[in-house]
Order: structure tokens, then sequence, then C-alpha cells
């Protein structure tokens, strides 16, 4: 991983000696964040732009006490009141920086002596890095690199810097990621494709996460809570979600259609047989003025699950449900862009002499997925459309017309031109309907 993530900043506090002496227990050290002891060295984790408070309670008098905070903010300090001190990322990086206290006293008497001390303490202050699939190497987050679009691969890694060897092999870590940060969607799963992260968080062994954002745009708080020697520290990071826009509609036809053949059987449809243009398609789904936030490109696609479907056949009745309705993508397989679409016209056949009542009862889902143009990415969902069509049918049989079906008044039906929303939760099937 790359040195320049964070920065190791030694805290010596160094006391100049004549005749008078001040040992190192006599200072009364303690800061916050609580100190580390790790074989003798003491060490302070602190997060990037968050404070570090040290306090001193010397066993003797001190005249005066002054204090040197390099790379700190602020730089200095007078007295024995707690000094508070701000170290960010935007110093410079794995530098030494000591922070010096200079004591004087009077001794008894009457004369001036100055103390000195080899008590050292190490500030050390973690970043957490990004890499994705358009940077060489992983950097610190910034305002630039933490610019992100859904189903873009990032790569999450908390650097700790250590230059003894003595924190990484104490460090435990646990991430604690937005809602819609997941670790994979394959679309050519056959069994739950997606899994999602808790918004709890995801215990790791190690120092690094991959994950894909689906949400809507704004900033995301990533937190890697670092836990070395039994103290905890938040380490955090803020990244900045773009999201592409579209226009998504729908348009449907008027009925539920039926067609008798002369042997008994039938075909029921959501659509006009008759017409093979598309205001004879049961459902059509347009997407028009995709919109790609500046320095992102990507294309997309229609994905429709069957989220339930119910089949009556005489008195048997039969359920399925999460099903991905066909193959990936749905329909040609085309890329979809601008001014074009994709449709549906659902049908189901009816045997001849086959026991009445017949039926279905549909529910589907059709998904406008977008695919960021960068490795490893994911599909996410821009817009989704909830929609139905169902019919019940029964066979009479007459000696003028033979064996036929009909439909039924009042069960059959279909959606009406239904509205697209906003999405960001991926579609979820447990098998692929051929």
């Amino acid at each position: 991983m790359s040195a320049l993530s964070s920065k190791l900043i030694h805290c010596g506090l160094l006391f100049f000696t004549t005749v008078c002496i001040l040992k190192a227990g006599d200072l009364g050290l303690s800061t916050d964040p609580s100190l580390i002891d790790i074989n003798g060295d003491r060490y302070v984790i602190a997060n990037a732009d968050d404070t570090v408070t040290f306090y001193v309670s010397p066993a003797d008098t001190l005249t005066t006490l002054t204090w040197s905070f390099v790379d700190g903010s602020p730089a200095t300090g007078i007295g024995t009141d707690p000094q508070t001190v701000t170290y960010t990322k935007s110093n410079a990086l794995d530098q030494e920086c000591p922070v010096t206290i200079h004591a004087v006293r009077t001794d008894q008497n009457g004369a001036t002596c100055t103390t000195k001390s080899k008590t050292t303490c190490t500030v050390v202050v973690p970043a957490i890095q990004i890499y994705t699939p358009n940077m060489s190497d992983f950097e610190n987050v910034d305002s630039s690199n933490g610019k992100i679009i859904v189903g873009e691969q990032v790569n999450l890694y908390i650097d700790i810097p250590d230059s003894k060897g003595v924190l990484k092999p104490e460090a435990k870590y646990k991430w604690v990621l937005p809602d819609d940060a997941i670790i994979s969607f394959n679309q050519t799963a056959s069994y739950f494709p997606l899994t999602s992260i808790a918004a709890s968080g995801s215990d790791s062994d190690g120092d690094s996460m991959t994950i894909y954002f689906t949400g809507d745009a704004g900033e995301r708080d990533v937190t890697c809570q670092l836990t070395i020697d039994g103290v905890e520290q938040d380490i955090t990071a803020k990244l900045n979600l773009v999201r592409p826009t579209v226009d998504a509609t729908t348009s449907t036809y008027t009925y539920v259609s039926i067609i008798n053949h002369s042997d008994g059987s039938a075909r029921v449809e959501f659509d006009n047989p008759s017409d093979n243009t598309r205001t004879g398609n049961g459902i059509n789904f347009y997407a028009q003025n995709l919109q790609i936030p500046q320095g992102f490109s990507g294309t997309a696609v229609w994905s429709q699950t069957i989220v339930s479907t119910k089949l009556t056949q005489g008195a048997n009745v039969h359920t399925y449900t999460n099903m991905e309705d066909g193959h990936w993508p749905y329909g040609s397989g085309i890329p979809y862009l601008n001014g074009v679409r994709d449709s549906d016209s659902p049908g189901s056949d009816l045997p001849a002499r086959a026991p009445s009542p017949q039926g279905r009862d549909d529910n589907f889902k059709m998904y406008y997925m977008f695919l960021p143009s960068l490795s490893n990415s994911i599909y996410v969902p821009l817009k989704s459309v909830a929609w139905q069509w169902g019919f019940t049918a029964m066979g009479i049989a007459s000696p003028q017309t033979g064996s036929k079906w009909i439909l039924t008044s009042s069960p059959s039906y279909h959606s009406n031109n239904p509205s697209f929303s906003d999405e960001t939760a991926e579609p979820n099937w447990t098998i692929i309907n051929p």
C-alpha cells in the first residue's frame, strides 16, 4: 500500500537538566484519546482532523511550561492547562513530529532549574485509502478521488503508520458501512445473487474491504473501528456518490384477449394478437434522456423479475415467487440508452378438455439497469415499475360451437400505463425462469 496515506507523529517530551532532576513519571502525562502502552512505548491513535488533548500533572510546581507541536494546530502552547491539538492529513505524511515540553522550576534555594525527561509518546493518525479501477494505486480519500458512481467497485484500505511494527499485529478491525453498500451482485446466478452488508457494519479480519454502492446520490461516511490494546478509535472517510438519471415511461394495451382453436385449446394473451406493432404489445417500456455524471460513462439494459405467479388448474393452485423472467438481460440483450424500448406480451395456453377454471395471476417488476464503463463494475437499478396481469377462464361446450374457453368478466385484469419510480435496491431472485 502507498506510504503516503497517513502520518506518524512522534511526540517527544524533552527536558533539559542542570542540577534539578524531574523524573519522567513526575510529569503525569495523559492524553485523550487514551494512551496505548506496547512494550513500554506509548501511542495515541487519532482520527485525521480530530483533536488530541495532552494533560500534564507534574509532582512539583513548575515556574514555566511551554509546548511545541510540530505539524499540529496550534503549533505552541503555554502552561499546565490541557493542550488540544489537531493533526490533519494535509500535513507532511509519514513524518516524525515531536511534541516538546520545556519545563522550568525554582528549587528550595531559589535556583532556576531546567528539567529533562526521556518520556516519549507517539501520535499515530491512520487514514482510510481508496482504490478504484480508474486509479493507479491506493490514495487517501479526498474530495477528488472520493467521487464515485453507483455500481463502481470501491476498494477501501486502512493504513496504520507503524515504524516499529508493533501496532498492526495488535490491530482488530470492524468496518461500518452505509445501508446501500453491497459486496456483490451476480446477474447470472440462479440462487440469491445479491448479498447486502448490514447497516450495523461488517466484521473483517483484515484491513481492507471491497464494496459497491446502489443508492441515491450524496455523501457517504465509511468508518473502520480500529481497536489496539483494548482502545477503540473510529477512523472515518467521506465519499461522494453520484448517480445517472433517466426518464422512463410505459404504455399498455387495452384488454386481455383469448383465441380459441378448433381442437378445443385456447391461448390467452395480454396484447392484440392481430397487431404486430408496438401498439399491439401488452406493455411497452421506454427509457429516454439517460444523463451520466461528468467524468463517467456506461450503458444500460432491462431486467424483469417475476415477483409472483399463481396458476389455477381446476381445483389445483400452484404459486411461484422470486424468479428472473427469461434471461439476463431481458429482451434482445441489446444495450438500451436513449429513446429505445422493450416490451412484454405475456400469455398462457389452455389445454382442451382441461378442468375449469383455468387462470393465472402474474406480478412483475421491470428494472432499468446501469453499468459503469469501469472494470469490475456491477449493474445497479435506476428505475423500476411494478405491473400485473391475470385472468380466469371457463371451458364450455355446446352442440353448435363445440368446446371452447371464455374469459370471465371480473377476474381478467391488467395494469394501465403504470409509472416508473426511482429504484436503489438490486433485483433479487431464487431461480431463472427460462
